[in-house]
């Protein structure tokens, strides 16, 4: 919808009672930019942007899939649009899945791996401090391995 507005803005980006051929010629029509405008509503005047060049273009490039593809707002109406495969990693945040998950496992080597890595990123990754009441990720961390190294000695002194 964002795109659909900045382009139809971007298109009426224009002097609307200007002459649409300013050219001096007497073949120029005296049309005003309003007068087309109100006959052709869909009307865009090309303004030479590499937006236009991809636009107009014919050649398929993988720029100009990229830019056409799925944008509806100013993809030309016989634009074949293709679906696009969906990605994401927030699904499982990777302070989970690769700390937090690993350091509440019964396994041992899993929970070991879960210490290695909380070490390295509580020393190389800045991240913000939590707030009163409120844990931030270092003290849900510092928790979590504390609470796994009292698991691993409960376990030692079971066995």
């Amino acid at each position: 919808m964002l795109d659909a507005m900045v382009f139809a803005i971007r298109r009426l980006v224009c002097e609307l009672d200007g002459r649409m051929f300013p050219g001096e010629a007497p073949q120029f029509p005296t049309v005003s930019h309003r007068e087309v405008l109100t006959r052709q509503p869909d009307y865009y005047c090309p303004m030479a942007m590499p937006l236009d060049v991809l636009i107009r273009s014919r050649d398929e490039t993988p720029l100009r899939r990229a830019a056409l593809n799925l944008n509806l707002a100013f993809g030309p109406r016989d634009y074949p649009h293709y679906l696009v495969w969906e990605r994401s990693a927030s699904r499982n945040p990777v302070i989970i899945r690769r700390i937090l998950d690993p350091l509440a496992s019964d396994d041992a080597l899993c929970g070991a791996e879960g210490v290695e890595i909380a070490r390295w990123f509580l020393a190389n990754v800045k991240v913000p401090e939590g707030k009163q009441n409120d844990p931030g990720v270092v003290e849900q961390i510092r928790e979590a391995m504390e609470a796994a190294r009292a698991a691993r000695v409960s376990l030692a002194w079971q066995v």
